[in-house]
């Protein structure tokens, strides 16, 4: 196999037709400041010996959001009102998602480790995003019908915030990364040293800026949609192979499942939308 970073030649003629080297270039490491390192308790994690029940759905239970604190009207030697109330029912089922990257290779010119190796790191790198365009659809459905959008990305923050306060708990608020320039200008962003959490100057919002939620016109578009803490389930990586004896060509695909799932949504947590 050859080792990324290094040189093996010759390979054939080059453009300028002489040989040309080859190159294997340094394998990169995920974005950090995405969703998935928000997902800070994988409830079925890579190491898990558990079969894959979640493949099935997930349904999050209301622990945290399930009611509205009241004040009592009564006076306290009386009956009074009664001190009770309905519980807020769960999420719909969320679903998981099969996530796969491929790679192929002559097996009369490569070493089958390198269309590993190719498939591995393509699934490794644009997982996040594949992950994040797929709970974006899902935030959206939540969301139901948006609300009048806010005359600027700050005037929509401050709208996330004030929902967020009155929820009552810390809260995730997903959206394209095309706002945090205007976020930071704003001095709406706060970093930890040496952390790739984002946060809110209040600390009670942990920004998600997914490469899988879109632009203006595509994903979660101009929307703010905030959330509970996001929990996960996920596989181990799995790699299948075949082989096509006619044109001598090693195929592997690689493949993990994921779900992504939270106890509160928009509705309940807060949903913002910038006008455009």
């Amino acid at each position: 196999m050859t080792t990324p970073g290094n040189v093996t030649y010759p390979i054939g003629p080059g453009p300028t037709g002489r040989g040309a080297v080859e190159f294997w270039p340094e394998l990169l490491t995920p974005i950090p400041g995405l969703l998935h390192p928000q997902v800070t308790h994988w409830v079925q994690g890579e190491d898990d010996d558990e079969p894959a029940r979640f493949m099935l759905g997930a349904r999050v239970q209301v622990v945290n959001y399930g009611q509205t604190a009241t004040v009592w009207n009564g006076a306290w030697n009386t009956d009074g009102s009664e001190k009770t109330g309905s519980w807020a029912d769960p999420l719909p089922d969320y679903e998981s998602v099969c996530v796969n990257a491929s790679s192929q290779c002559s097996l009369a010119v490569w070493d089958v480790e390198q269309a590993r190796q190719r498939a591995t790191q393509a699934l490794r790198i644009t997982l996040q995003p594949t992950v994040e365009a797929s709970v974006a659809t899902v935030l959206l459905t939540q969301a139901g019908t948006l609300p009048t959008p806010a005359s600027d990305i700050l005037t929509a923050a401050g709208q996330i915030e004030q929902q967020v306060a009155q929820s009552g708990a810390p809260a995730f608020c997903h959206l394209s990364p095309v706002w945090l320039p205007g976020l930071a200008l704003g001095n709406m962003i706060v970093r930890e040293p040496g952390s790739p959490v984002l946060k809110s100057p209040s600390g009670n919002l942990t920004w998600v800026f997914g490469g899988g939620y879109g632009t203006l016109t595509s994903g979660l578009g101009a929307a703010l949609v905030a959330t509970s803490q996001p929990y996960g389930f996920r596989t181990r990586v799995e790699t299948f192979e075949t082989v096509d004896e006619f044109t001598n060509t090693h195929y592997v695909v690689a493949e993990i499942n994921v779900l992504v799932c939270w106890e509160a949504g928009p509705t309940t947590i807060g949903v913002a939308q910038v006008a455009s």
